[in-house]
């Protein structure tokens, strides 16, 4: 559903990963943002503790149709690192009065989206569901606009802030040991 500003090839995941390996080893970051780095380039998904592996299935396939990234597929775990994040809580600090804390919430969407086989679904069916979704259905356990709107911005953030994404879009701004003094 949304398109990513560059479409890596396979044989460009692995370019990627040279350059991030030597932004890592340079002298164009602090410490703190180089330990940051290299955390999201290491991290691997464990058995989930927030959701059953069902609806992290689901959640899978949620995050390839709404942040879809190709090749980086493979490397860059959306759906594992957002389960991760609801598991280790406490979210992102905020929620709407609507709906229940974060894992609550994430886990009763990705349940309704199941009861209506999303993961049986080609993509043009999940996309309708989605949609669906999207629009502020009546018959969800909680608001679905709200819903879509929270794992649609979490999975961007998520997305936006590994380094192979930053660098397959050519960002930078990560290097941050020069040029801009602390001010406070």
């Amino acid at each position: 559903m949304i398109a990513t500003p560059s479409e890596p090839s396979v044989a460009n995941v692995g370019m990627l990963r040279a350059q991030a390996d030597a932004l890592l080893a340079s002298d164009r970051l602090t410490a703190p943002t180089r330990a940051a780095l290299s955390a999201r380039l290491a991290w691997r998904r464990s058995s989930p503790r927030a959701l059953t592996a069902r609806q992290l299935a689901v959640l899978d396939a949620v995050a390839w149709r709404l942040v879809p990234l190709g090749p980086l597929e493979e490397v860059v775990d959306l759906a594992g690192r957002l389960e991760a994040d609801v598991a280790d809580g406490p979210g992102d600090g905020w929620r709407y009065a609507a709906m229940p804390v974060d894992g609550i919430a994430l886990a009763a969407g990705l349940d309704r989206l199941e009861a209506d086989t999303f993961l049986d679904g080609d993509d043009a069916e999940r996309d309708r569901l989605l949609e669906v979704a999207r629009t502020g259905v009546a018959d969800w356990p909680v608001p679905s606009d709200l819903w879509f709107e929270e794992v649609l911005a979490r999975l961007v953030q998520l997305a936006y802030a590994h380094p192979l994404v930053q660098l397959s879009i050519g960002y930078d701004g990560m290097s941050d040991a020069a040029g801009f003094p602390a001010h406070g």
